[in-house]
C-alpha cells in the first residue's frame, strides 16, 4: 500500500512538472528561473528569443546567471548598469514589477523580478517582456493628445480674434461653448451666462428657429441664412447663420458647429441704397413727364409734387433759363427762406451744371458747389 501511494505521488509530481513546465514554455515573456546559488534553473524559449539566445532553454539549464547576464548586458543602452541592477535586485530580495529597461537597438524591455523560497533556500523567478509596440503606441498616443490640444489652443486662438461669433451647440445641451465675438454679439456678460440662457432666447422670430432646426437636423448644415436674432437687452439684429453637423470625439454625440456674422449695418445701407435708387428712378421718371407739361405752371407742379413725395424736401425752387440766367418761376417758402436770386448760366452752381450736363442730377455734396 505504501508502495502503491508512493507510485501514485510520483506519477502527481511528474504530471505537475510536465503542466509547469509545459506553462513555462508558452508563457509570452521570457522567462529565467535561478536558485539560490545563482544557477539556472529553467528558462523559456521566449528568454532565448528576447535576447536572440541561439542555445536552447535546455542548454541553459545548470548554467550560471551571472555569466549569462554579463553576455546579455552588451544589448543594452547602459550595460553596467544592467548588471549591477540585476545584482541589487538579489541583495534587496523585493518583489519589482515593469521595470523598464531600453536596449541598443531601441527595443524597450520590462522586467519582473520575483523572489521566492526553493528547497528551504532564496531564490527567484525574472520576467523579461518586449514592450517596444505597446510603447510606441503610447508615445503616438500621447504626441496625439499633445497634438490635439496644441490644435484645439490654434483654433481656440483664431476663433477669440475673429470678428464673426462662432458656437458649438447640441441638441440636448444647447450651446456648449462660444467665442468672445458670439457672446459679445448677443449682449451676455459671459459664456456661463450665454449657456445658463435658452437657445430659443436668441431669436426673434421661433418659427423661424423651428424651420432652421429641422433645415439643419435634415440637410446636416446651414449656409448663410439671414436669421432675425434677439440680444439679451431684447433688441434684436440680422446676421447670416452657417453651421455644419459634426461627431464628437466618442463618436456618439452630435454637434452643430456654427458662425454668426452682423449684417445689421449692411442691411441698413443696401436698404439705403436701394431708397436712393428708388428717387433717382423716379426723378428720371419726372424728367420724362415734363416733357409733356404743358404750361410753367405744370412744371412747376410736377416737380414741386416729385421732390416732395420722393424726398421730402422743403422748400423747393424752381427755376428757369432766361436772359442768360437761370431765374426763379416758384418758391414754396418754410421760415424765412427767400426765392434765391438770378444765377448765370455759365456760373457754377448746381442748376448751370445741370444745364450744361442736359440731364438730371443728384448731388449729395454741396460743399464743392455755389449754393442754390
Amino acid at each position: 500500500a505504501d508502495v502503491t501511494e508512493q507510485k501514485r505521488r510520483e506519477r502527481k509530481l511528474r504530471e505537475t512538472s510536465a503542466t509547469l513546465e509545459a506553462i513555462l514554455e508558452n508563457l509570452p515573456p521570457g522567462v529565467l528561473v535561478e536558485d539560490a546559488d545563482r544557477t539556472i534553473v529553467a528558462a523559456n524559449q521566449g528568454f532565448c528569443d528576447v535576447f536572440g539566445i541561439s542555445a536552447s532553454p535546455d542548454d541553459l539549464e545548470g548554467t550560471d546567471c551571472a555569466e549569462a547576464a554579463g553576455k546579455v548586458a552588451s544589448q543594452f543602452e547602459k550595460p553596467d548598469r544592467f548588471a549591477d541592477r540585476a545584482e541589487k535586485l538579489l541583495e534587496k530580495g523585493a518583489p519589482v514589477e515593469r521595470e523598464e529597461l531600453r536596449l541598443a537597438d531601441g527595443r524597450v524591455l520590462e522586467r519582473d523580478f520575483v523572489p521566492y523560497t526553493l528547497a528551504g533556500e532564496e531564490a527567484a523567478l525574472r520576467l523579461f517582456r518586449d514592450v517596444t509596440e505597446r510603447k510606441r503606441r503610447e508615445q503616438e498616443l500621447r504626441e496625439g493628445r499633445q497634438k490635439l490640444r496644441e490644435e484645439k489652443k490654434r483654433i481656440q486662438a483664431i476663433t477669440e480674434n475673429v470678428s464673426d461669433g462662432i458656437y458649438r451647440s447640441a441638441a440636448e445641451e444647447g450651446i456648449v461653448y462660444a467665442n468672445q465675438a458670439f457672446i459679445e454679439m448677443f449682449g451676455y456678460r459671459d459664456l456661463e451666462e450665454l449657456k445658463a440662457a435658452e437657445s430659443k432666447a436668441l431669436y426673434a422670430d421661433l418659427a423661424q428657429r423651428e424651420t432652421l432646426i429641422e433645415k439643419e437636423t435634415e440637410e446636416g448644415r446651414l449656409d448663410r441664412e439671414e436669421v432675425q436674432f434677439r440680444r439679451k437687452d431684447g433688441t434684436t439684429f440680422v446676421g447670416l447663420l452657417s453651421s455644419q453637423q459634426v461627431e464628437g470625439e466618442d463618436q456618439e454625440k452630435v454637434y452643430f458647429d456654427g458662425a454668426v456674422t452682423d449684417i445689421t449695418e449692411r442691411k441698413r445701407h443696401e436698404e439705403k441704397l436701394e431708397r436712393r435708387q428708388r428717387n433717382i428712378e423716379a426723378l428720371y421718371e419726372m424728367t420724362r413727364s415734363l416733357l409733356r407739361a404743358e404750361s410753367r405752371e405744370a412744371v412747376c407742379d410736377r416737380i414741386h409734387g416729385v421732390l416732395r413725395r420722393v424726398f421730402d424736401y422743403d422748400p423747393v425752387n424752381v427755376g428757369f433759363l432766361e436772359e442768360g440766367a437761370v431765374r426763379s418761376a416758384r418758391t414754396d417758402r418754410s421760415g424765412d427762406v427767400e426765392a434765391l436770386a438770378p444765377r448765370p448760366a455759365d456760373g457754377n452752381s448746381i442748376a448751370a451744371q445741370v444745364l450744361r450736363n442736359g440731364e438730371t442730377t443728384v448731388v449729395t455734396d454741396l460743399d464743392s458747389s455755389e449754393n442754390d
